[in-house]
């Protein structure tokens, strides 16, 4: 089926989910989160009229959108609370960007000159990885979440390995504990 959605504002940011069945899509001071598996419109997110976008990422399955902004604030938003942007403080300027694990329990981003591992079940910062001379301008998962990359604007590239000894793998199985605990 073909989805066909008209904005009257251009568009300024879109992102893909890993695995392509979910699109969300930034217009003035509104996210749209579309599933591209239904003919339905998809979920309207309200940014207010305050928030310069600069950075988005969507979950796997759809469940988490996070949208970084200029003034150093990330935007957490969850399909079980709709009507909520949970705002995760630390950066001290401009997010530049996100990525979500491939479980969706973590969530890197990259701005002023750090990299920040976040945990998304309690929204709460439980790392940062880099600080840099220069700003750092991405970050990404590898697909299986072993490994983790980041870039400065002075074009250093930074990999970090998540063997089982990293402290990365530590952290995210600890979110992972956390989540599997709060399930039962």
């Amino acid at each position: 089926h073909v989805i066909r959605k008209v904005y009257k504002e251009p568009v300024t940011r879109m992102a893909f989910s890993d695995n392509n069945e979910y699109l969300l899509v930034i217009c003035q001071n509104q996210a749209d989160l579309i599933d591209l598996r239904e003919p339905m419109p998809g979920v309207r997110i309200m940014l207010g009229e305050y928030s310069v976008i600069e950075s988005i990422a969507v979950s796997i399955d759809g469940s988490y959108c996070a949208l970084g902004d200029r003034d150093s604030v990330i935007f957490l938003w969850s399909r079980g609370n709709p009507q909520t942007l949970v705002p995760l403080r630390g950066h001290v300027g401009s997010i530049t960007s996100l990525d979500f694990s491939s479980d969706g329990l973590t969530l890197a981003s990259a701005g002023d000159k750090t990299v920040k591992l976040w945990n998304v079940a309690t929204q709460q910062e439980m790392l940062t990885l880099y600080d840099a001379q220069n700003d750092t301008n991405y970050v990404r998962f590898a697909p299986n979440d072993k490994a983790l990359l980041a870039t400065t604007l002075d074009e250093h590239r930074i990999i970090w390995n998540t063997l089982p000894s990293n402290e990365i793998d530590r952290m995210i199985e600890a979110t992972r504990s956390a989540n599997s605990e709060d399930d039962t």
